[in-house]
């Protein structure tokens, strides 16, 4: 596979011929890859080529956007945050002659507050494709990537601590990188590959058997370098650090009141700094994204008739079968002019929506089996943790926006890892059979109505 993987990347990149952006890719490549070999003993070797692997496939892919970039002349390609907001910032502060003026800048002015410390992050690699002489957008590109590749990673640790076996692990953490919506999200210009990866961290606090006083102070720093990039993500992440911090891994329990306490004090911390209005303002911006995706009318409006709660459900579950069909974002929209989100570059959503709903099927069977559901869900941490997410899941039902839910699919995909693992080969037919007769059903649904339009 890695043959395979080298292929299509020096493929990739021949098709851009940049040298310097190769440079910034085997740096990042040597300096993710020193880190994992310091850090780690016994799973180094495995946690390494998880790490090459998906580099070389985000890598692929980014150099096909970017080649898609070029060729149509767009200045972005994804995410309008990018082109639109994290560049000019990067650019403006670069432009400073010392890091006390970018410090007092990003903090003082509300412009760079929507980003905070990502632009510590970002300034230093305008520097670095300034001494490349490279793209910008690429250079930002290709930085975000080792954030991806070591989500998974960490995915691989907390499958090991649940007695998944290394080469089994080792195959699940790449198929979740390369499956899921992290693949192409790997290529935006977004804050939210670092916060899902500190998620990832601290749910790894929250399983593994580290000493307490270690568990505190890792725990604190992802919460402050998470709340200094985006506050309600800071927030958000607070009652998994707490349920790291008082969980009992040898047990696999934490004391409900203690868990009750975690999300009561996460609610105080919102309502104390006035984050409600900073989440409602976000929420509305990306309702009016969705309006313009779903062509004018918002499917998730419709749902607003149910009731409280049972609306959030349904939301929620809807997004999963989003976008509709899956090739949607592949084609310039009628009543959409934005090429950079809606062209041939968006083809990994095929397989992203497929595998949402065959993740959805294999949560449903495996909640349905009380055999299996009591064994996966001894661990009561793990049950804390799923809860929360889910929690976190629907209370962002108003919005379709993917990327602002990366955070939460680590931790929520740990049961459906070990539901599979749990399951007999028939089963597990069942359940393909299912997910692929629902993709199939919901394409043709869409066809069909488009059909009775004309």
């Amino acid at each position: 596979m890695i043959i395979v993987l080298l292929v299509l990347f020096m493929s990739m990149w021949v098709l851009t011929l940049s040298g310097g952006a190769l440079l910034e890719f085997l740096l990042f490549v040597a300096l993710g890859s020193g880190i994992l070999f310091l850090c780690l003993k016994n799973t180094r070797r495995s946690a390494v080529y998880i790490y090459f692997m998906l580099m070389l496939a985000y890598g692929s892919y980014v150099f096909f956007c970017h080649y898609i970039r070029c060729v149509n002349e767009w200045e972005i390609i994804g995410s309008a945050d990018g082109g639109g907001y994290y560049i000019p910032c990067t650019l403006e502060l670069s432009e400073l002659d010392s890091w006390r003026k970018i410090w007092s800048r990003v903090w003082e002015t509300p412009r760079y507050l929507g980003g905070g410390a990502i632009f510590f992050y970002f300034v230093p690699i305008k520097y670095l494709a300034d001494w490349l002489q490279m793209d910008l957008h690429l250079a930002l590109q290709i930085s975000l990537m080792p954030f991806a590749a070591m989500i998974c990673v960490v995915e691989y640790h907390i499958l090991l601590l649940f007695g998944i076996a290394d080469k089994e692990a080792t195959r699940w953490s790449i198929g979740f990188g390369l499956l899921s919506s992290l693949f192409w999200l790997s290529s935006f210009i977004v804050r939210d590959l670092p916060i899902c990866l500190a998620y990832a961290v601290v749910a790894y606090l929250i399983f593994s058997n580290m000493a307490r006083w270690k568990k505190l102070l890792v725990g604190a720093a992802m919460v402050v370098v998470v709340a200094n990039i985006r506050m309600s993500s800071g927030m958000g992440l607070v009652p998994l650090a707490l349920l790291a911090f008082f969980g009992d891994p040898k047990k696999k329990t934490i004391r409900p009141w203690q868990f009750v306490g975690c999300i009561v004090i996460m609610f105080a911390l919102i309502t104390i700094y006035g984050f409600v209005d900073e989440v409602e303002e976000v929420s509305q911006v990306y309702m009016e994204i969705e309006l313009s995706d779903q062509g004018g009318k918002s499917v998730l409006s419709s749902f607003n008739i149910l009731p409280f709660g049972v609306s959030h459900v349904v939301k929620t579950l809807y997004a999963q079968f989003h976008p509709i069909p899956a090739w949607r974002n592949m084609f310039q929209l009628s009543y959409d002019d934005r090429l950079y989100a809606h062209n041939i570059t968006r083809f990994p959503d095929v397989w992203v929506v497929f595998f949402r709903i065959a993740a959805l099927v294999t949560l449903f069977f495996g909640c349905s089996n009380r055999q299996i559901r009591r064994k996966v869900f001894e661990n009561k941490l793990l049950l804390y943790s799923c809860i929360y997410m889910l929690l976190l899941l629907c209370a962002q039902a108003s919005t379709i926006e993917e990327r602002r839910k990366l955070a939460l699919y680590p931790v929520l995909f740990v049961p459906l890892v070990l539901f599979w693992n749990n399951m007999d080969g028939y089963t597990r037919k069942r359940i393909m059979l299912w997910a692929a007769s629902l993709f199939l059903m919901v394409q043709f649904a869409f066809l069909i109505k488009n059909m009775a339009v004309f």
